[in-house]
């Protein structure tokens, strides 16, 4: 009897059954087996098992090894231009000049590196939620901030007078960097573990691959440094290069990713693209999300999981029962989402299907409820007739309907009865 094994990677081993053992065929060698295999395959196999994870590419999104080649060449670039900062920061502080005392360079750095651990914690605080939201704009924001936090590195040193503090802004942008690089990068990371499958072996991989970039980046440096010291057009030819490079890989890895999970920006993408009959696929939506932090930041028309506004009225839709899984509101800037403390999660993406359908004129529908009522009954009831359809067109692309925290701007919940000492 014949008995054939397959890995995942692609390899496979045939071996012969007999007398309750197995015995190896010569005539089909295995991979691994590095006598019988050339030196080329076993430099593969041994790249593969240090650098990517355990039975890739099954174990891993299909858009793992594009995005963490992109990836590595934007780390590369950072590190070569974190290097020249480097250079421009210890000759700003005084290395190599007489003059210059060990105690001012350390008050610097002291003064430096707390404006940049105080820039952390209140950066995390502020932005925590929408970091994980909208990780693809706050990727491409972060490595733009990184670079003009370098750019701060690098001027320090040509206006002694202000050098403290450049430097000091230059560690404030840094903690951003810091911080949203960080977050986004594991909002990735669970991205291409199936939700978190084998996340360990995925971020061990991948710091892996970080290592061995940054050991090819001081080698880079190294043979660089002299040229540094000797000319500064060089130093600036370098940082615009690596630069532009920088921002080129990063918008291409990002530009890449299939995320399944649902934000606002991929939900208004879908329902247009629903409306429309038009491609609903991971691949189609993702690549229509903007990447750009400024549609972000500008785009607050929509909040689900808010708090009542004082004295604004509250649409109730007419539910055949009394459980009233959400409410509606509105400011007449931005439409929020009051959600029961018994909604399912089908209640909440049915709640996100309606309001984010809403365009600005029933915002202000929403404001004179009285004078909009059957409409607003309407347009709910067609939204709640397509939703079925909607649903099974988002299973279809691939989309993951029951993880939907990213749709959702804060945590309130509300309950309803009639005697209000209940609620108390």
């Amino acid at each position: 009897m014949h008995i054939k094994e397959i890995h995942p990677d692609g390899r496979s081993n045939n071996y012969t059954y007999c007398s309750k053992f197995v015995k190896k065929n010569k005539g089909f060698p295995s991979i691994r087996n590095a006598r019988s295999s050339s030196f080329l395959d076993s430099t593969v196999v041994l790249m593969r098992d240090v650098f990517l994870p355990k039975g890739y590419p099954a174990s891993v999104s299909v858009d793992y090894l594009e995005y963490q080649i992109w990836d590595s060449f934007q780390a590369l670039c950072s590190s070569v231009s974190h290097t020249l900062a480097t250079h421009a920061t210890l000759k700003g502080l005084g290395v190599g000049d007489s003059t210059a005392t060990a105690a001012s360079a350390t008050t610097v750095w002291i003064l430096r590196e707390g404006c940049g651990m105080i820039s952390n914690v209140v950066f995390a605080w502020l932005q925590a939620f929408s970091l994980d939201a909208d990780c693809k704009a706050w990727r491409i924001c972060a490595d733009i901030v990184c670079d003009i936090s370098i750019l701060l590195q690098l001027l320090a040193p040509l206006f002694p007078n202000l050098f403290l503090f450049l430097t000091c802004l230059s560690s404030i942008f840094g903690a951003v960097v810091h911080v949203a690089g960080n977050t986004t990068r594991a909002a990735f990371r669970v991205h291409q573990s199936f939700g978190g499958q084998n996340m360990a072996d995925v971020c061990a991989k991948d710091a892996a691959q970080e290592q061995m970039v940054n050991l090819l980046g001081l080698i880079i440096a190294y043979c660089i440094v002299p040229f540094i010291a000797a000319s500064t057009g060089f130093v600036w030819m370098a940082f615009t290069c690596c630069m532009v490079l920088h921002i080129f890989c990063n918008i291409k890895a990002v530009r890449c990713l299939q995320i399944n999970t649902l934000n606002q920006a991929r939900l208004k993408l879908l329902i247009e693209a629903f409306d429309k009959t038009e491609d609903m696929s991971l691949k189609s939506v993702n690549h229509k999300e903007s990447i750009w932090f400024v549609n972000v930041l500008l785009d607050h028309s929509v909040k689900l999981g808010s708090s009542f506004q004082t004295e604004s009225q509250v649409w109730r839709p007419p539910f055949p029962n009394k459980s009233c899984p959400f409410m509606f509101s509105s400011n007449g800037s931005c439409i929020f989402g009051h959600i029961n403390q018994t909604a399912t999660s089908d209640d909440i993406l049915l709640l996100a299907f309606i309001i984010l359908s809403f365009n600005k004129g029933f915002r202000q529908m929403l404001i004179s409820i009285d004078d909009n009522q059957s409409y607003l009954e309407k347009f709910y009831l067609q939204k709640t007739s397509e939703f079925p359809k909607f649903r099974t067109s988002l299973l279809a692309g691939g989309w993951n309907v029951n993880s939907l925290n990213l749709l959702i701007c804060d945590s309130w919940r509300y309950d309803i009865s009639e005697d209000i000492n209940t609620l108390i």
